[in-house]
């Protein structure tokens, strides 16, 4: 039972199911976590939902990882607990979080694709050799005869690390958190990963209608 006696506390099973994230993947390896959904919309009146819970969700940041969006991610499927504590009561609440990979939106994955074509043409724009080069013997790069330094260059192009950015990331970390003073840690758990499994099977299904599964495996 409450210690003030105040019914509604005891009533109320889970005070927030929040959803973090982020928006609009921008293909950078981490981002700043923020706040995609929250249930309830309005504060409890005897406890208002704190922005704050982003970071203890995803304490490292909003991590952009590279996955083939037709796979299941199980692996990479965490789940942990942390407290919120009243500064002036002491009260405790519970912080239940399972983390997982969801794939980026297809106008987002789209945006990013081209993103990295355009880059790509402007690297090997700027590294391929100009036929009109002078070198310092008067020699055209574009000729047989090429020195040391240009086949070091050569070799570089190949070698550089640009290349691997035809790999670029497909998924974003997304965190499903219930918030609540009743520590049944496990049961929330299980319903977390419930939640987890049916946002999957909707994005499969959303593929599967499209036709665009296969195309993303690229």
């Amino acid at each position: 039972m409450s210690h003030n006696g105040n019914k509604k506390e005891v009533s109320r099973l889970i005070d927030y199911l929040a959803i973090v994230g982020v928006k609009h993947p921008n293909g950078s390896s981490k981002q700043n976590p923020v706040l995609l959904h929250r249930y309830p919309e309005t504060n409890h009146a005897d406890f208002q939902f704190t922005n704050e819970v982003c970071y203890f969700c995803q304490p490292e940041g909003c991590i952009n990882v590279c996955r083939r969006p037709n796979k299941i991610l199980h692996e990479d499927t965490s789940s942990f607990v942390f407290t919120l504590t009243e500064k002036d009561s002491g009260f405790v609440r519970y912080g239940v979080c399972v983390n997982f990979y969801r794939p980026f939106e297809k106008k987002d994955l789209a945006k990013l694709r081209s993103k990295n074509r355009q880059s790509r043409t402007k690297i090997n724009k700027a590294e391929t050799p100009d036929a009109t080069d002078q070198l310092g013997n008067g020699q055209k790069v574009g000729t047989i005869n090429k020195s040391d330094e240009t086949k070091k260059h050569c070799c570089e192009i190949l070698s550089s690390p640009q290349r691997k950015h035809r790999a670029f990331r497909t998924h974003t970390l997304t965190s499903l958190c219930i918030i609540s003073r009743n520590p049944f840690i496990s049961t929330f758990r299980r319903c977390l990963l419930t939640l987890k499994r049916i946002i999957e099977a909707c994005y499969q299904r959303t593929n599967a209608k499209n036709g665009k599964g296969s195309k993303h495996t690229q």
